[in-house]
């Protein structure tokens, strides 16, 4: 019951809003936002503008590490200087990833057995 009332309590108020806005029209809910203060609307601008940095720099703060931050700035610089689309971006990480992962830059390394010998360590996942 705990979750119903919770749902309710966190978005009721939110479709009372939306459904008396919808109900007043456009011309009602145009004169509620030009009466709201030009330095609150300017505030207001200045904030959003804030918000993808914020939440940019909150999103490093947990994930950065010594093993990453080289991909970070290499990510950077592809999207920032060199134009490239963050799609492209996130497709060629993948499979930057599938590579270190399956194959090809892994941490497997040939290691000298005795006789000139190579052998490869396993890793046991399993």
């Amino acid at each position: 019951m705990h979750w119903f009332g919770g749902v309710f309590g966190m978005y009721l108020p939110m479709a009372v809003l939306v459904a008396v806005a919808y109900y007043l029209g456009s011309g009602v809910m145009e004169n509620v936002l030009n009466a709201i203060p030009q330095f609150v609307q300017d505030g207001l601008t200045i904030s959003a503008g804030i918000l993808p940095a914020l939440g940019f720099a909150i999103l490093l703060r947990m994930i950065l590490n010594k093993k990453i931050a080289a991909f970070l700035a290499i990510g950077f610089v592809m999207t920032a200087y060199l134009e490239l689309p963050v799609l492209g971006v996130a497709i060629m990480a993948v499979s930057i990833v599938a590579l270190m992962a399956f194959g090809g830059f892994g941490d497997a390394r040939p290691v000298m057995a005795g006789a000139g010998e190579m052998e490869v360590e396993d890793d046991e996942d399993f």
